[in-house]
Parts: structure tokens; C-alpha cells; sequence
């Protein structure tokens, strides 16, 4: 069981960034799609990746999805593979209120605390993250330079091992739906 003070350290870090979303004149849900968007790879923009990875039902993902198109901040495409999928992609509009949710104070308190220290929160964060979603049987959603499917090809040229397609060096840092940590990490 998480020690009652670490979830609630937890907890306030969540609700504290929530706030700064609502701040951003966004819905907290709004925000999580936006930042979602802009970190995933094209086999993870689907709104049944996006429902899987923010924990939604499909129908609040779409109704979400609804008003970023209305707001301008998502478009909806079709899938040129498989015409029953649909991506959705942030404009250029989204990807600035998604870049801005980075929040600088978050970026500019994290850099005052020591490296080392840093390090180490990441560390038992990433640690406890795994050890509950494996508890729980749910996906990853890792970058593919963590995945077990990445297979180099040569300086800078990467393919996915599960779909055969190449990947460039951007994508290998963007979170995927398919991701599965190596086997040194089960």
C-alpha cells in the first residue's frame, strides 16, 4: 500500500497542476488531452488511445475531442490505412496551448531541486508507476527508445518491430500505446 503521505504528496502535485490548467482557460480535461496530443505518436493519437491513457470513457473523449475541434485546437482525420480509424491532431493553435501547459513554474521549481535528488524522485515515480499498471495489467504508454519493439537500423534510422514501419529520431521519444517495456523491466 502507497504510505498515506506519499499518495497525498501526490495528489497535491496533481491538483496543483489541474489548477494551472483551469488557469490557462482550459478544462483540466481539456489540458490532459492537449498534452496527451502532443506527446504521442501517430499509433497512439486515436480516441480510444487517448481514453486508455487519461483513464476516460470513450463517450467523454469524445465530446472532449468535440469542443478542441470547435475551439480550433484538434482536427479529426481519417486513417489512410484503415478508413474505420480516426487520428486526431493538434493545429497549430493546439500545439501552442498544449506547449503552454508546460508550465514554466513547474519547469523552474523542478530545476531548483538538486540533480541528484531529481533523479531519484523520477526514479521511485517511474518505479511506482510501473509496479501499478503492472498490478493492474494496463499499458505502459512509454516512449519507443524504451520499448522493447525499437530496432536500430543504423546512425539515426530506427524501425518499430511491431508494425515494420521506420520511425524517424523524434518519434522514438514519443509516448506509444503499443509500448512494452524490455524484458529486463518485467
Amino acid at each position: 500500500m502507497i504510505p498515506l503521505h506519499l499518495w497525498s504528496l501526490i495528489e497535491r502535485l496533481a491538483n496543483l497542476h489541474r489548477r494551472e490548467i483551469t488557469a490557462a482557460n482550459l478544462a483540466p480535461v481539456h489540458g490532459e488531452v492537449l498534452r496527451y496530443l502532443l506527446s504521442c505518436n501517430r499509433y497512439s493519437n486515436t480516441p480510444g488511445a487517448v481514453a486508455e491513457y487519461l483513464g476516460l470513457t470513450n463517450g467523454a473523449v469524445s465530446r472532449t475531442a468535440g469542443t478542441l475541434v470547435r475551439r480550433g485546437y484538434i482536427v479529426k482525420r481519417t486513417d489512410r490505412h484503415d478508413r474505420r480509424l480516426v487520428h486526431l491532431e493538434l493545429t497549430p493553435a493546439g500545439r501552442d496551448a498544449a506547449s503552454t501547459l508546460d508550465l514554466p513554474t513547474w519547469t523552474k521549481s523542478a530545476e531548483a531541486i538538486q540533480v541528484d535528488q531529481r533523479e531519484t524522485a523520477e526514479a521511485v515515480l517511474a518505479e511506482l508507476l510501473r509496479t501499478l499498471q503492472q498490478q493492474r495489467d494496463h499499458k505502459t504508454f512509454g516512449a519507443c527508445g524504451t520499448c522493447r519493439f525499437l530496432m536500430p537500423e543504423g546512425p539515426g534510422t530506427f524501425r518499430c518491430g511491431l508494425t515494420r514501419e521506420p520511425l524517424t529520431p523524434y518519434e522514438t521519444h514519443l509516448i506509444c500505446r503499443e509500448h512494452e517495456p524490455p524484458a529486463s523491466q518485467l
